[in-house]
């Protein structure tokens, strides 16, 4: 009798609560291991609009520039607008652009107008359900100055 109490007690192996502990725990760590590569995946998505809204801030800056300081106030948009891509289908990105005489910007009164102006073109695009920003900035100057004497 003795022998097969000795027996019962010795007994080894995997009971229902070990195998349910066990697919807890493993459910738990796909499940973290899926949320990590969510945010990984909406973090990269994030830095690639914000990185093409860079580009398309830069490219129309840089048309801005090419264009002349005559031609800036036909670039002005204070409203915002949709940034139109190559075949002129409206793109997920606004762009609003404001020039301002340097004169006008506080310090720079007794300066003479229409010789520098700054150009601030600012380019909008939704990431999830925030809206997101862009804005660069540059001087334009005339190539000719006429100082009066």
């Amino acid at each position: 009798m003795i022998f097969v109490k000795k027996k019962l007690i010795e007994e080894k192996g995997i009971t229902g609560i070990d195998i349910v502990i066990s697919v807890i725990i493993i459910t738990m760590f796909v499940a973290l291991i899926a949320i990590i590569f969510a945010n990984i995946n909406s973090n990269s998505q994030g830095i690639n609009r914000k990185t093409e809204a860079t580009h398309k801030a830069i490219s129309l800056i840089e048309e801005i520039k090419n264009s002349g300081i005559e031609n800036v106030d036909k670039f002005i948009d204070t409203e915002g607008s949709n940034i139109l891509d190559e075949k002129n289908n409206p793109t997920p990105y606004t762009k609003k652009v404001n020039v301002v005489d340097y004169t006008e910007i506080e310090g720079n009164e007794e300066k003479i107008p229409g010789i520098v102006k700054k150009v601030t073109v600012e380019v909008s695009y939704k990431n999830g359900n925030k809206v997101e920003t862009v804005e660069l900035s540059t001087l334009l100057t005339a190539k000719e100055i006429e100082y009066e004497n």
